[in-house]
C-alpha cells in the first residue's frame, strides 16, 4: 500500500533475473541466471529451498497441485515438489527453454510441446518451437514462433492438431505471450514488411 521496501533477496548472479515470480501459498517461486529455481518465504524473503539446473532459468515457474514446472536453458523442463524442491521429473527438449509453462487439463504446455503433468511423458509436439509462452483457453493452445515464417497457431489442447494458423501479411515473429479475452487473441509481433513492432488481434 505504501511502496516501502519489505525485503530484497540477492541471487548468485548479479546481472539479471528474467524469470517472473509465481506466488502461491505464502511462497515465491522464481528462476535466476545463476542456474537455480528459488522458493522464498513471502513475508521474510528467506530461502525455503533452491534447485540447481544446468543453465540459466529465464522461464517463469508455473505452480499447480503441489508441483513447480519450469524450463531451463540446459534444454530441460523440470517438475519439482513445491514444498521441498525435490526432483520429480524432467523432459529433455531440443533447444534451451526460455519461455514459461502453462498448466491445464492435467497437462503442461511449454513452447510447442504438451507433457503429462504427473509423469512428464510427451503427449504431443506441435508447430512453432520456442518464441512465445503458450496461452491456454477453452480447450485450445495459442502459440507463436521466434523465427520468420513460423507463424502463429491455434491448436487443440488435447491432440495438438492445428485448428488455424496465421502466416500471411506482416506477421513475423513473436516473443511475447498471447492474451485471450472476449473471443479474441492478442499477441505482439515484429513486422517482416515495415520493420516495426505491432500488436495483432485474432478473432
Amino acid at each position: 500500500s505504501s511502496g516501502a521496501l519489505v525485503w530484497c533477496f540477492t541471487t548468485g548472479y548479479s546481472w539479471w533475473m528474467r524469470s517472473s515470480p509465481a506466488v502461491v501459498g505464502g511462497r515465491v517461486y522464481v528462476g535466476s541466471a545463476d542456474y537455480k529455481v528459488y522458493c522464498l518465504d513471502t513475508l521474510t524473503g528467506a530461502v525455503v529451498w533452491s534447485y540447481t539446473t544446468g543453465g540459466d532459468v529465464s522461464s517463469s515457474p508455473a505452480v499447480a497441485d503441489g508441483r513447480v514446472y519450469v524450463g531451463s536453458y540446459d534444454r530441460n523442463v523440470y517438475c519439482l515438489n513445491a514444498s521441498s524442491g525435490g526432483f520429480i521429473w524432467r523432459y529433455a527438449t531440443v533447444t534451451g527453454v526460455t519461455t514459461s509453462p502453462a498448466v491445464a487439463y492435467g497437462k503442461v504446455y511449454v513452447e510447442n510441446i504438451c507433457l503429462d503433468a504427473l509423469s512428464g511423458s510427451l503427449v504431443w509436439a506441435g508447430p512453432s518451437a520456442g518464441g512465445s509462452s503458450p496461452a491456454v483457453a477453452d480447450g485450445k493452445v495459442y502459440i507463436g514462433g521466434p523465427e520468420l515464417g513460423t507463424g502463429f497457431h491455434c491448436v487443440d489442447a488435447f491432440s495438438g492438431a492445428i485448428i488455424w494458423s496465421y502466416m500471411e501479411g506482416e506477421y513475423g515473429r513473436s516473443f511475447g505471450s498471447p492474451a485471450v479475452a472476449d473471443g479474441k487473441v492478442y499477441v505482439g509481433s515484429s513486422s517482416t514488411m515495415s520493420d516495426k513492432a505491432m500488436l495483432i488481434a485474432f478473432g
